[in-house]
């Protein structure tokens, strides 16, 4: 059993689970603006082989990529009693880099040997001021973790869960197409629940691309890459009702995840919420809006240059 204390985890083992006997603990290291809470611990195999990395997540109150709250993990080894890093103390390693999602748990004994984990949508800044009745606050979407092998070491990448899959409807796509400044080849569709599905090569003069999503009257929450700045970020000013809170209305960043000269996205759009897959599910930003229920138009955009669509699907969700 693993416990929150302060800004350390100490781990407890039982022989009958009545009685408790500390057994070590882990901490002081990574972020340590807010105190720490909500810890999950388990075992993933690297790039799907033998070899396999315990992770450690940790909710932080305070201090987290998009401010307020955030969700930290580490990569290490855990030896029955304690865990230990592999990384030094100074490295800072975030499950998602937007402004909701906190306090995630998973599953174990998953029938299908799978490590399944859903996040509090929601943020400690703004929780109890969120546009809402009857409810404060929901789960994001149950998502698959993994780990994989990257420049920077051994990282999680998530993905939702491929049931999913099976509340998809109306299927749209697009193939090996060109879209410059101005043009949208998303004219004239619209929806609140949606997933997109996108693999977009910019040329070498293009700025900005991405998606609008949510688009109406004066509001629309904007996910873009930025080349420049080599980001992606959801931009959510202008997303609908805002002024709720003095920090709801931001844009969050993260580092932009490129294979070969190509972004792949995949965007879960639902009717208060936008979650963003990027890179084959290495950087995620998953984020909470409140925009009219008329504003369900959407936009590819591109800024500077031309947009390679290798791939783009749509599809309705149920």
């Amino acid at each position: 059993m693993c416990l929150a204390a302060g800004d350390v985890i100490r781990f407890f083992v039982s022989p009958d689970l009545k009685a408790w006997s500390p057994s070590g603990e882990f901490g002081r290291c990574g972020s340590l603006e807010g105190v720490w809470e909500t810890p999950d611990l388990f075992p993933l195999p690297v790039d799907g082989g033998p070899e396999t990395r315990w992770v450690l997540t940790v909710g932080v109150g305070s201090g987290g990529p998009a401010g307020g709250s955030g969700t930290q993990y580490f990569i290490g080894q855990f030896d029955g009693s304690t865990f230990t890093s592999e990384n030094p103390p100074e490295t800072i390693l975030w499950m998602d880099y937007g402004s909701d999602f906190y306090a995630p748990q998973s599953w174990n004994e998953e029938p299908y040997d799978r490590r399944v984990m859903l996040g509090w949508m929601n943020n400690w800044r703004y929780a109890n001021m969120i546009p809402a009745e009857a409810w404060r606050g929901m789960f994001s979407l149950p998502r698959e973790l993994t780990l994989v092998v990257t420049e920077q070491g051994i990282h999680l990448a998530q993905q939702p869960v491929r049931e999913i899959e099976a509340r998809r409807g109306e299927h749209l796509h697009w193939r090996d197409q060109a879209i410059g400044p101005g043009e949208n080849l998303l004219t004239g569709m619209h929806g609140d629940c949606l997933e997109i599905l996108a693999d977009l090569s910019p040329d070498s003069s293009v700025t900005r691309f991405g998606f609008r999503v949510r688009v109406g009257a004066d509001e629309a929450t904007v996910i873009v890459c930025d080349m420049a700045a080599c980001t992606l970020s959801v931009d959510r000013t202008h997303s609908g009702q805002v002024s709720f809170a003095d920090e709801f209305a931001a844009v969050h960043s993260a580092p932009l995840p490129m294979d070969e000269a190509e972004a792949n996205l995949r965007i879960l759009l639902d009717s208060s919420s936008v979650e963003v897959f990027a890179g084959h599910g290495r950087v995620t930003l998953t984020e909470g809006i409140f925009p009219a229920p008329e504003s369900q138009s959407l936009d590819l955009f591109v800024e500077g240059g031309s947009l390679h669509i290798r791939q783009l699907e749509l599809y309705s969700l149920s």
